[in-house]
């Protein structure tokens, strides 16, 4: 892009300034009325020029063309901009709907949209080339459809901005009818200067002066802002009164300069309205200067006033109240007088008569109320089973209740006022209960409750648990209340409680040792029986007749099934003292299945029951975990569902629920577990009480086992049964560590 200088931009840069400068103040008073739409439009006409200043001393026609399409984002948005602004200076905020704003904007949204891309869709510029006006180029352009739907659009937002700011600013009064002047060349300025540029009467009709007719009324609006406070006082003091109130009304600025008057006030100090607009105080209220005075440095007060005219003497209530910008900024003051007649002056004085003896009466019925107050709250003290007592902020009593005394063994409160609370503690806890205290006093902390043990003065100990609240005075901390009571029999009862705790758990201990201890024992000569009864049952030392043959399937059937027995015991002791461990490795689930299957099948085949093994196909390859655990487990529920089950099946399921989680799923046609014995199948030694149960031996810890081992392994158990309709167990573990996971 290729640039040449021109004079022509000057009168804009200036303008760019002026607008930044508006932009920048009124966004910095956004929380007042119609500021924030302000700084919104001045921003669009910002660009709007930045894009013009570009244009203009671009020297190629792209230049020229890439900087007139841009500045259609200020030119599409200023007179949006405008519309708002109007809206929200003239009170109408309430129309500014979400769905009104959206509305609003969606021409001018199509208009830059079809700008930026006009060169291929011609609906704004249907042709553009360059124009030579002696030493100066600018660009010519025929105009497209969308042009002059925008075009009306734009005029039509104008319009009606500029009817709602006519009439707010038609009934502006004193020094706010400049700012009608100011407001009606911001709202006149842009439609002469388009008016000017489209019918060619500008003296360059090759220059577009609405830009810089919208530069004048940004100035213009700065001149009602800087000059006359359009969006810091208007609002403010015109919400306060209108011309019709019968009160008259005055504005000072933070100098005492009269703002603004309304006709009753004029009326009351007898004066024109044009005459006092900018003068002080002082001079407008000269034959009241002792008024002046009075109220010269009063930012906000109510008060009565008598003025002399000649022989007549006048009564006025004044009311003063100050005036603030959204930051909390000083700006003025509004003075309300109200004209009082001899009628009202009476009245008054009845009334603040009968104030005076409203509030005596009332006095003396609160005096005679918090005397009642305080002996009832003196005999619930002095009557309460709980101590109570108080200190001053070193921590000596200044009042003990009764019942403080009958706790701590003393006769009288004389015995006890005076001294330091430490001194009732036991020695060993003086040095933590001083610490608790010191840090609830520099904290601040309004309550706390602490037990410690305390020596009576009989010098036995008694357990106090007490809540204490800091006293405060205008926030500085000025002694302690305490309210708390005895507990020594709740600490006793604590110490036995505690004590049965330990010997539970001791006893606890011993029965895991003595358990790991037998069933170790248990296991060598169990070993040897289990050795020589199969040697004998293989013949080793000779033929046997049947009946021995049939002795010896008893022993070795009873000897596998203590050696299950002891097994069941060193585990159960195992998970109870926390020292049994997982030795987790890479496994494969279709292994464990297959090992379930050869172990189980024989025994489901002798009770005439099918036996059915599955395993998802989206189940990994290789899982990481305790392989001869989970067959454990596999075997505990399986023999369960053998053991249970007369006719029907058995089904084991391997599956994957989750991207994260495998399951293993026991499934029979057994006769099921009651709901109501449910909860307890997982207990050690509980077992469900049912005909097949008598018929079948068991320790009662296979399942208490089995959901063990499963939590360990970060897992979880449940069972789904009822009565005679079969039993389905479910386990599901975490996918820790597998391939691809």
């Amino acid at each position: 892009m290729t640039f040449e200088y021109t004079p022509y931009i000057l009168p804009l840069i200036a303008a760019e300034l002026v607008i930044v400068s508006v932009a920048f103040y009124s966004w910095r008073h956004r929380s007042t009325n119609g500021a924030l739409a302000l700084s919104l439009m001045s921003i669009s006409i910002f660009i709007w020029v930045f894009g013009n200043i570009f244009e203009i001393t671009g020297v190629e026609l792209e230049t020229k063309y890439f900087w007139g399409v841009f500045k259609y984002i200020g030119v599409a948005f200023t007179p949006y901009g405008w519309l708002i602004f109007s809206i929200t200076y003239s009170d109408r905020a309430k129309i500014l709907t979400r769905r009104f704003l959206i509305l609003t904007a969606v021409i001018p949204t199509i208009t830059v949209l079809l700008a930026l891309t006009t060169k291929w869709n011609r609906l704004i510029w249907s042709e553009y080339h360059l124009d030579q006006q002696g030493d100066y180029f600018s660009i010519g352009v025929s105009y497209g459809f969308w042009f002059w739907v925008h075009f009306a659009y734009s005029y039509l937002l104008l319009l009606s901005g500029a009817v709602l700011l006519i009439r707010v600013l038609w009934r502006r009064q004193g020094m706010y009818r400049w700012q009608v002047v100011a407001m009606l060349i911001a709202v006149l300025a842009p439609w002469i200067g388009n008016i000017l540029y489209f019918t060619g009467n500008t003296p360059f009709p090759f220059l577009d002066f609405t830009p810089f007719t919208f530069t004048i009324t940004v100035t213009a609006v700065a001149w009602a802002i800087f000059g006359f406070r359009l969006v810091d006082i208007t609002p403010i003091a015109r919400d306060h009164v209108v011309d019709s109130m019968r009160e008259g009304m005055i504005v000072l600025d933070e100098r005492g300069y009269i703002l603004d008057i309304n006709s009753a006030a004029a009326r009351m100090i007898d004066v024109p309205i044009a005459s006092v607009i900018g003068k002080t105080a002082e001079v407008v209220f000269r034959p009241w200067s002792h008024v002046v005075e009075r109220f010269r440095d009063v930012m906000e007060a109510k008060d009565q006033i008598t003025v002399r005219e000649g022989e007549e003497e006048r009564s006025y209530e004044v009311r003063l109240s100050p005036l603030k910008s959204a930051e909390g900024q000083f700006m003025g003051r509004v003075i309300m007088l109200r004209a009082m007649d001899e009628e009202a002056l009476q009245q008054e004085r009845d009334l603040l008569e009968r104030r005076v003896q409203q509030e005596l009466a009332e006095r003396l019925h609160t005096q005679v109320l918090l005397r009642e107050s305080e002996e009832r709250f003196r005999q619930i003290v002095e009557n309460a089973n709980d101590f109570i007592y108080r200190t001053d902020v070193n921590g000596n009593f200044t009042y003990v209740n009764p019942s403080t005394l009958k706790i701590m063994g003393f006769a009288s409160e004389q015995e006890l006022l005076g001294r330091h609370y430490l001194e009732l503690a036991a020695p060993e806890y003086r040095h933590k209960l001083k610490r608790v205290y010191e840090h609830q006093f520099l904290r601040k902390t309004k309550s706390t409750y602490y037990e410690f043990p305390a020596v009576t003065a009989d010098q036995e100990i008694v357990w106090l648990g007490q809540n204490v609240q800091l006293i405060l005075d205008d926030g500085q901390a000025v002694g302690f209340q305490a309210v708390g009571r005895d507990i020594t029999e709740l600490k006793q009862a604590q110490e036995a409680l505690a004590l049965s705790r330990d010997q539970a758990l001791g006893a606890s201990r011993f029965k895991s040792q003595l358990l790991s201890r037998v069933s170790h024992e248990l296991r060598t000569p169990l070993g040897g029986i289990l050795g020589y009864a199969e040697l004998l049952q293989y013949n080793a030392f000779g033929s046997l007749t049947e009946k021995q043959h049939s002795i010896v399937d008893n022993i070795i059937e009873s000897t596998n099934y203590l050696t299950v027995i002891v097994n069941d015991l060193l585990d159960e002791s195992q998970i109870e003292s926390r020292s049994l461990s997982l030795h987790n490795e890479y496994f494969n689930p279709a292994e464990l299945l297959e090992k379930i299957r050869n172990t189980m099948s024989m025994l489901a085949n002798k009770k005439g029951l099918a036996f059915h093994t599955e395993i998802a196909p989206d189940l990994p390859a290789e899982l990481y975990g305790d392989m001869n655990r989970l067959q454990q487990i596999l075997i505990n529920l399986v023999g369960n569902s053998i053991k249970f089950t007369k006719t029907g099946e058995v089904r084991i399921n391997l599956k994957r629920p989750a991207p994260a989680l495998w399951s293993m799923e026991v499934r029979d046609t057994g006769v099921g577990i009651p709901v109501s014995d449910q909860q307890n199948i997982f207990e050690p030694f509980r077992q469900v009480s049912n005909s097949i149960t008598r018929e079948n031996r068991g320790s009662g810890l296979g399942l208490a086992i089995t959901k063990q081992l499963v939590e360990l392994m970060g897992g979880k158990i449940k069972v789904e049964s009822s009565a005679e309709a079969g039993s389905l167990f479910t386990i599901t573990l975490p996918i820790t560590n597998a391939p691809g996971e």
